[in-house]
């Protein structure tokens, strides 16, 4: 997809990830110097609603990459990319071994090329299963269900700790909600 890119500037959204505001500011930053923009890739578990089902999580850092943007959402600079690879979500072997997710790529070719080119988004645990919300000067600009795409046709826990049947039931609470216009975000940043 990279590669078929007419603008100057390119978003990746994943399938699981839905905007919530517009991305304007992203765009802004990105037309300040930044080179990319998105989430910093960690989960905090810190919804009192996730840690009644699962207490014994509360304040558990289960995702903690938060120099890597995920690949979740991503606003980058496509031409000044392009200028530094033809394959930029790729991690290079010549950097070692990747610290979790290949398209990490991205971020250390930034980091690489312009020390102050990453823009990372807070991100805060919602009311909803493993529901995310980024955020950027206070707005929640899009929402992120972890594990989405892995629920379905599944009855046994994901990780070992997640029941597969909790994870859809939240997902669907979420999507009737935001449907009906009904979102209850409830976030809680607190680390």
């Amino acid at each position: 997809m990279f590669n078929y890119i007419q603008s100057p500037f390119g978003v990746f959204l994943d399938q699981d990830c839905v905007l919530l505001d517009r991305l304007d500011p992203l765009i802004r930053a990105l037309q300040d110097g930044k080179a990319l923009a998105g989430p910093r890739d960690e989960m905090w578990l810190t919804q009192p609603h996730l840690c009644r089902t699962y207490p014994k999580l509360m304040n558990f850092r289960f995702r903690s990459r938060p120099e890597f943007v995920h690949a979740s959402l991503m606003a980058l600079d496509v031409p000044r990319v392009r200028a530094w690879s033809c394959k930029p979500f790729i991690w290079r072997s010549e950097w070692g071994p990747h610290p979790l997710e290949r398209y990490y790529g991205l971020t250390e070719l930034v980091r690489r090329n312009q020390s102050d080119g990453v823009l990372t988004l807070d991100s805060a645990h919602t009311g909803y299963g493993l529901g995310q919300v980024y955020l950027f000067d206070g707005r929640a600009l899009a929402y992120h269900h972890w594990y989405s795409g892995q629920v379905y046709g599944r009855r046994d826990k994901l990780d070992d700790l997640f029941d597969a049947d909790w994870l859809r039931a939240e997902m669907d609470r979420f999507l009737n909600d935001y449907w009906n216009g009904a979102l209850k975000l409830e976030i809680n940043d607190s680390k």
